[in-house]
């Protein structure tokens, strides 16, 4: 495994995880909305937040494989994949 592989297997498993850990959150919010109202105001943000990971992970993975079965488009990807993180970066920057 080269080391672009092995980078791009973390970041792809950590996008997946805060991916599916923010879709739980979402899946809560959305049951428990009726009865705390104030869940329903941070419903957007946390929305904004499920829409930027699930980018990343979906980047991420098609990074990884493209790197992993040597596809000659394996940049594409890999570039798009730092950019959106870079991205992330900054829209959760203070």
């Amino acid at each position: 495994m080269r080391p672009l592989s092995f980078f791009l297997g973390i970041l792809m498993g950590t996008a997946t995880a805060i991916t599916f850990v923010l879709l739980v959150v979402d899946l809560i919010y959305f049951l428990l909305g009726g009865e705390y109202p104030r869940l329903r105001a941070d419903y957007g943000a946390l929305g904004a937040s499920t829409a930027l990971f699930l980018v990343l992970t979906a980047a991420a993975g098609l990074s990884f494989y493209a790197e992993v079965q040597r596809r000659r488009w394996w940049p594409m990807p890999a570039i798009f994949s730092l950019a959106w993180l870079v991205w992330i970066g900054f829209y959760f920057w203070p």
